[in-house]
């Protein structure tokens, strides 16, 4: 990884969190993890017609492999969900489109006038103009899942920790409240 990335951290012999986390990757029993999966797959799976669990799907890499994975190899049925971005690219547009045609999908596009609010003010308070989108991701996916009786999400990579910049013992080791999570 470069030392541009962003919260990338180099130990005292030089070598990024991305490479050590690959390290540490290979002490991981996978065959165990796997079968960790199939218990908590065989306690949601349904008739194998109606979604028995839901896949964030943005129409990149992760969400598509997830959602095969989970469909072809744990005999789940999973419900691609997604927040439509604000702004799609057209490329962006044509994944999500075009990628497991077979899934069931659900799209949520969220309301202009409260986004633009939430952008501006986001990005005057602290830079970051794609919070509100970047939480509507996880609020959004985490509402549908409690309002249509699907608990069981399957998430894709953690892109921080795969690829450097995850600090660990961070927000996002910790649960989000749900009245934070609810305010988008």
């Amino acid at each position: 990884m470069p030392s541009t990335r962003p919260n990338i951290i180099f130990n005292e012999r030089g070598v990024c969190s991305a490479c050590q986390w690959a390290k540490e990757k290979q002490t991981i029993d996978w065959i165990e993890r796997k079968n960790k999966l199939g218990q908590v797959c065989d306690s949601f799976r349904g008739n194998g017609k109606e979604p028995d669990m839901i896949v964030p799907f943005s129409g990149g890499k992760d969400s598509i492999y997830v959602a095969y994975k989970m469909r072809d190899e744990f005999a789940m049925t999973p419900l691609l969900v997604t927040v439509l971005p604000h702004l799609e690219t057209e490329i962006g547009e044509w994944n999500r489109k075009n990628t497991c045609p077979k899934f069931p999908r659900v799209e949520i596009n969220l309301n202009d006038e409260k986004y633009r609010k939430l952008a501006r003010e986001y990005f005057i308070k602290n830079g970051k103009m794609k919070h509100p989108w970047e939480t509507a991701i996880s609020a959004s996916v985490i509402n549908y899942g409690c309002n249509n009786n699907l608990p069981f999400i399957m998430y894709g990579e953690e892109g921080g920790k795969e690829y450097g910049g995850y600090q660990g013992g961070g927000e996002w080791d910790k649960p989000t409240p749900y009245q934070y999570l609810m305010n988008y």
